[in-house]
């Protein structure tokens, strides 16, 4: 029989920080694909071609999403009003500048699914940061 030292036991609070870890690395992939998928139809749409710039452009906004929703759990550790007041705040700014670029069917479903994905990540935090 081997017995663990206390130091070797992972604590809860590990736990749920990991668990909260796969769930934004889950997201961020979700936002990939998304992103992807909406350059590639929106390329053949418009007759424009669809290359490494584009999928190195989608996964890059990926990334910078994913780094947002990391940050915003950080934020919301410390105050969860002003994070998501900032979240709400980011969200629309992103709505508005990408409906600048970009107008139609595929925009407005694509922003659709992300902001609601985007949205029930945020709410999901808020909710177990205010069990603490």
């Amino acid at each position: 029989m081997v017995v663990k030292k206390e130091s070797e036991f992972e604590s809860d609070e590990e736990s749920e920080i990991k668990s909260k870890d796969k769930l934004v690395w889950f997201i961020g992939a979700g936002f990939i694909i998304l992103s992807e998928l909406f350059l590639y139809l929106s390329s053949q749409k418009t007759g424009s071609e669809f290359g490494i710039v584009q999928i190195l452009f989608g996964i890059l906004t990926a990334a910078v999403i994913t780094l947002f929703l990391f940050w915003l759990r950080y934020l919301m550790a410390s105050n969860r009003y002003s994070a998501i007041i900032i979240f709400l705040l980011v969200l629309g700014a992103v709505w508005y500048g990408i409906t600048r670029r970009y107008q139609g069917v595929y925009t407005t479903i694509f922003l659709s699914v992300g902001g609601i994905l985007a949205l029930a990540y945020a709410i999901f935090l808020f909710v177990k940061m205010s069990k603490k």
